[in-house]
């Protein structure tokens, strides 16, 4: 199980960055739910349609498409953590590179929750703007629990 569930996170950061929803969804569970662990603007809860409807849009997001360099990958029991560094440029010209620590906790092979650790100051800095002047939702809850 631990192959498989490492195969999900992978899959699931793949379809990130290609913005391909039918890859995410098919390794997500049916009650999702993802939080940005930061104070970014962009940081918080997101349920699983708004992390489908975020991935759809984040190739839009840049002009050439994100790519990450894996640093590192751990798994154990239910529990997948990927060590990523992020490159790209974003739809404007402006560099982006960031580097992410994403901590996946799993069920039967699927995704049922995911943590996201990053430089939020980068991130609310160049890809918050981006994100609003293409009308991008942010996530709707706080770190303190999902929205309602």
């Amino acid at each position: 199980m631990i192959e498989k569930n490492k195969e999900a996170a992978i899959a699931y950061l793949k379809a990130l960055v290609d913005g391909d929803t039918a890859l995410m969804d098919s390794v997500l569970t049916d009650d999702f739910a993802n939080i940005d662990r930061n104070t970014a603007k962009i940081g918080g809860w997101r349920s699983r349609d708004e992390v489908l409807a975020f991935a759809a849009a984040v190739p839009g997001l840049f002009q050439e498409r994100l790519r990450f360099e894996y640093e590192s990958i751990t798994a154990e029991e239910d529990r997948v953590v990927c060590q990523v560094k992020g490159f790209s440029k974003l739809a404007d010209g402006r560099e982006y590179n960031n580097q992410y620590v994403y901590l996946f906790h799993m069920r039967d092979g699927k995704i049922r929750h995911m943590d996201g650790y990053y430089d939020s100051k980068l991130a609310d800095s160049l890809v918050f703007e981006t994100m609003d002047e293409q009308n991008v939702p942010a996530a709707a809850g706080s770190d303190f629990g999902p929205a309602a």
